[in-house]
């Protein structure tokens, strides 16, 4: 059986324009997941701000005021750190 080496550089060619769009095709995969993985980051932030004003306004006064003390404790927490760290200078 002959096989000509002009169909053998023909072959491998489209198997090299295969492998480039392949990998390009990779490369967009991985920087659409890099980005939904941002997305889902700043998602979750501003679901913690919508629960928080649809307790408020849903009259969920216990649910709020727990929200509210948790946000008293974590200005609290950041008070405290930038004592101590101005304390360290």
């Amino acid at each position: 059986m002959n096989v000509s080496l002009e169909l053998i550089a023909a072959n491998l060619q489209k198997l090299l324009e295969e492998t480039q769009r392949l990998r390009e095709d990779v490369r967009d995969l991985k920087r659409q997941m890099e980005e939904f993985r941002g997305d889902r980051v700043q998602l979750g932030d501003e679901m913690t701000v919508l629960t928080g004003m649809v307790l408020r306004y849903s009259s969920e006064h216990i649910a709020w005021g727990g929200v509210q003390n948790q946000l008293k404790r974590l200005e609290e927490r950041i008070a405290r750190l930038e004592q101590e760290r101005a304390g360290g200078r």
